[in-house]
C-alpha cells in the first residue's frame, strides 16, 4: 500500500470510493433514497475542483494497493467549526469495505496529523456521524468525544459526534 498527495487525475478514483464508501458505511443511518442518489459523476467534479482549489495548508492523500488502484483518502486542514478555530481538523476519510481493518485507516490519520504537526498543529477534531462505526475506530486511535451537532443529509435530521485527538505527536 502507497499513501500520496492527490492529483487532478485521481479525482474520479476519489470519487469512487467516496460514493462506494457512503453507500456501504452509512446504510441504515442514511435513507436509501439519498445513497441511492450519490453520483460518481457529480463527486467526480467535485473533487477535481477541491484539489484544483487546495491551499498549502490543507491536504489530500490517496491510499492505493498493491495494483496502484486508489482504495481510500483522507483530508484536514484547518478546523472549520466556529468553535474549534485552534485545531486542525480531519474533514475525510474513506475506504472501500474490501480493505477496511487492514491498519489503512490509522495510516491515513497518522499521515494527517503529521502534515498538521507540521503546519503548528498540536490537536486534530473529526466529526463522526452517530452510529458510524467509525467512533470506534477513532476512539481506539485515541480520540475523545468532545461535543456534538444537529446536522441535516437529505432532508433528515442526524447527529454528528466531534472527536479529538489532544496530542496530534501521540497518534
Amino acid at each position: 500500500m502507497n499513501i500520496r498527495s492527490a492529483e487532478v487525475k485521481d479525482a474520479a478514483n476519489i470519487a469512487r470510493v467516496h460514493v462506494e464508501s457512503w453507500r456501504t458505511t452509512y446504510q441504515g443511518l442514511v435513507s436509501d433514497e439519498y445513497l441511492s442518489g450519490l453520483s460518481i459523476e457529480s463527486r467526480h467534479n467535485l473533487w477535481a475542483h477541491a484539489i484544483e482549489q487546495l491551499t498549502p495548508d490543507k491536504y489530500l492523500l490517496v491510499v492505493e494497493d498493491s495494483d496502484g488502484l486508489v482504495v481510500g483518502f483522507a483530508m484536514g486542514g484547518p478546523s472549520r467549526s466556529e468553535e474549534y478555530t485552534d485545531r486542525a481538523e480531519l474533514y475525510a476519510l474513506y475506504l472501500l469495505q474490501q480493505v477496511q481493518g487492514q491498519g489503512l485507516g490509522r495510516q491515513l490519520v497518522q499521515a494527517i496529523a503529521s502534515c498538521m504537526l507540521g503546519d503548528g498543529f498540536n490537536s486534530m477534531l473529526v466529526w463522526v456521524l452517530k452510529g458510524n462505526d467509525a467512533l470506534h475506530f477513532y476512539r481506539r486511535t485515541g480520540a475523545e468525544v468532545i461535543g456534538d451537532t444537529e446536522i441535516e443529509i437529505g432532508g433528515e435530521r442526524h447527529t454528528e459526534i466531534a472527536l479529538q485527538w489532544n496530542d496530534l505527536k501521540a497518534i
